[in-house]
């Protein structure tokens, strides 16, 4: 990880479910990495991070059937949840954003396997160099 680098989580802080009401709760073995990461992170003094959150699900879902707006939901949940423990571990909420992207930016925009479609449900942290 560095300064203008992005760091993909992968699936590790995505939940089974496209319902944004359930709480998006991180894999127990997803933790000593995050850990890891925040540690790295709090070398880069100065820095600004933004997270981003994704989602795999193509397409746009029945007219009317708020699809677009539940994926949405979900990525900015992936996203705030991993902010907050980002928080909760020292890294300064001043120095961080957050945002959902919902399924606009997949790796794969035509996942071919059940892998593909892990590594579209992913939080992403890139980092910004000090001004």
């Amino acid at each position: 990880l560095e300064i203008g680098g992005r760091k993909p989580f992968g699936r590790m802080f995505t939940s089974r479910t496209a319902d944004p009401d359930i709480y998006v709760a991180l894999l127990f073995l997803s933790i000593q990495y995050l850990f890891t990461i925040i540690d790295r992170l709090k070398t880069f003094q100065g820095a600004k991070f933004n997270i981003r959150g994704h989602v795999n699900s193509p397409g746009t879902g029945r007219p009317g059937s708020g699809f677009q707006q539940k994926m949405q939901q979900l990525s900015e949940n992936r996203a705030k949840l991993i902010f907050q423990y980002m928080v909760d571990h020292g890294i300064p909420a001043s120095s961080i954003s957050y945002e959902g992207l919902g399924n606009r930016e997949p790796q794969f925009p035509n996942p071919k396997n059940e892998e593909e479609q892990r590594r579209n449900m992913r939080v992403e942290i890139v980092v910004f160099s000090p001004p």
